[in-house]
C-alpha cells in the first residue's frame, strides 16, 4: 500500500461513525426490497403454489432479516459512538446475508428454473439489486464490492464450469460485473473526496469562528465570545442551581506603562499577564476574556466567591512579584480585581453580575489598587 493510500485511510478514520450513519441512511430504503421482489416473483409465476414450502421459507427469511435491520436502526441512533464496531458488524451481516440468499436463488434460476418466467425475473431483479445496492453502499467501498461479488460471481463461476451452453448469459453477467466494479470505484472515490472536503470546510468554519471569538494579541477570548458564553452559563447555573462567579481585572496604571516603555512593551505585558491568568484559571469551564484594553473578565461556573477570592489573590501576588522583560527593559505591574458571585435565578437579570463585579473593581481601585474586593449577590 503506497503513502497516498495510507494517508487517505488515516484521513477517513475520524469519519467512521459518519460513514456508518450514511450507510444506514442510504440503505434504509432497501430494507424491505427483497421481500417485495420475492413476493412479486412467487405470486406472478405461481411459485407459491408449486413450491409453497420453498417460497414461504425464503420470504420468511427475508422478513426476519428486514425486521432485525429495522430494530437496529433506532438503537444505532442512540448509541453508535460507543458501539461502532458492534453496529458495523450487524450492518454487514444484515446487508450480506440477504445478498447470499438472493445469489443462491439467482444461481438456481440459471441451472434449474422452476418456471419459464422465473429465470427472466431473477435476471432482471438481480441486476436492479446490484445497481441499487452498490449505489447505497458507496460510503464503504469494500462492502459495495463484496456485495456485488456475492450477487454475481457465484452464478458466473457455475456457468463457466457446469453450464457453458449459457455462454451469452455468462458474457453479459461478466460485462455487467466489470462495469459495476468501475462505477463503484468511481462513486466511492467521489464520496470519500466529498466527505473530506466537507470535513475541511467544517474545520475552516470552526477556525474562522475561533478567530472571530479570540483576541488576536493575547489569545484570550474576546468580548463577543464572552457575551455568548455568559448568557449560556447564566441560564445553565440558574437551571442547575450552582454558583456563577465573575472576576473583572484591570491592570493598574497601564497607560503609564505604554507612555513610559511604548505600546509594544505594553503589548508584551498584556500577553504575559494573560498567560498567568490562563495558568491560574485552567479548568475546562473557566473562561478568560480580554474584555477591552487592559481589562479582563474571568467567568467561573460552579465556583463560589470565597474560592474565587483565594484564587484571585494568589494570582494578584503572582503578578505583583513578576517581572516582564522587553528589549532589555524590566517592567513591573499590578492588578486590581472585583469579584461578584451568586446563584442565578430566572427572576434576576444576568447584567446584575456584571454590574456588581464592576462595583467591586472600582472599590478596589478607590482603596489604593493592587487588591481584590468582593460583592456577593443575594
Amino acid at each position: 500500500m503506497n503513502n497516498d493510500q495510507n494517508n487517505t485511510l488515516q484521513t477517513l478514520i475520524p469519519f467512521r461513525n459518519r460513514i456508518l450513519k450514511d450507510l444506514m441512511i442510504r440503505s434504509r430504503m432497501g430494507i424491505t426490497i427483497y421481500i417485495m421482489l420475492w413476493s412479486i416473483i412467487i405470486f406472478s409465476t405461481g411459485l407459491y403454489r408449486v413450491k409453497p414450502l420453498f417460497s414461504w421459507s425464503v420470504l420468511a427469511l427475508f422478513f426476519l432479516i428486514s425486521l432485525l435491520r429495522l430494530i437496529q436502526q433506532p438503537y444505532y441512533l442512540r448509541s453508535s459512538a460507543r458501539h461502532h464496531r458492534f453496529h458495523f458488524i450487524c450492518l454487514i451481516i444484515n446487508i450480506l446475508l440477504p445478498a447470499i440468499i438472493w445469489s443462491a436463488l439467482f444461481a438456481l434460476s440459471m441451472f434449474k428454473p422452476i418456471h419459464s418466467e422465473f429465470k427472466v425475473l431473477m435476471l432482471l431483479t438481480t441486476t436492479g439489486l446490484c445497481s441499487g445496492g452498490t449505489s447505497s453502499y458507496l460510503p464503504d467501498k469494500r462492502l459495495a464490492l463484496t456485495f456485488l461479488a456475492i450477487m454475481l460471481l457465484p452464478t458466473a463461476t457455475l456457468l463457466i464450469f457446469f453450464n457453458r451452453g449459457e455462454l451469452p448469459t455468462l458474457l453479459i453477467t461478466l460485462c455487467y460485473f466489470s462495469y459495476m466494479v468501475l462505477v463503484t470505484l468511481k462513486g466511492s472515490n467521489e464520496y470519500q473526496y466529498a466527505l473530506m472536503n466537507e470535513a475541511k470546510l467544517e474545520e475552516k468554519s470552526n477556525e474562522l469562528k475561533r478567530i472571530s471569538e479570540t483576541d488576536g494579541l493575547t489569545g484570550a477570548y474576546n468580548r463577543r465570545y464572552f457575551n455568548r458564553i455568559f448568557d449560556i452559563e447564566w441560564k445553565r447555573s440558574s437551571r442547575d442551581g450552582y454558583p456563577l462567579t465573575l472576576i473583572i481585572i484591570d491592570l493598574d496604571h497601564f497607560k503609564k506603562v505604554n507612555d513610559t516603555y511604548g505600546h509594544q512593551a505594553g503589548d508584551e505585558v498584556l500577553k504575559t499577564v494573560t498567560l498567568e491568568f490562563k495558568k491560574a484559571f485552567k479548568r475546562c469551564t473557566d473562561v478568560v476574556v480580554r474584555y477591552g484594553g487592559e481589562e479582563f473578565a474571568i467567568l467561573l461556573p460552579g465556583i463560589d466567591s470565597q474560592t474565587a477570592l483565594a484564587r484571585s489573590e494568589s494570582l494578584r501576588r503572582k503578578i505583583e512579584s513578576m517581572h516582564v522583560t522587553y528589549e532589555g527593559l524590566t517592567i513591573r505591574t499590578t492588578i486590581s480585581a472585583g469579584i461578584a458571585s451568586c446563584i442565578p435565578s430566572h427572576s434576576q437579570p444576568s447584567e446584575i453580575l456584571l454590574t456588581e463585579a464592576d462595583k467591586a473593581l472600582y472599590k478596589a481601585k478607590n482603596m489604593g489598587r493592587n487588591q481584590t474586593q468582593t460583592m456577593v449577590i443575594t
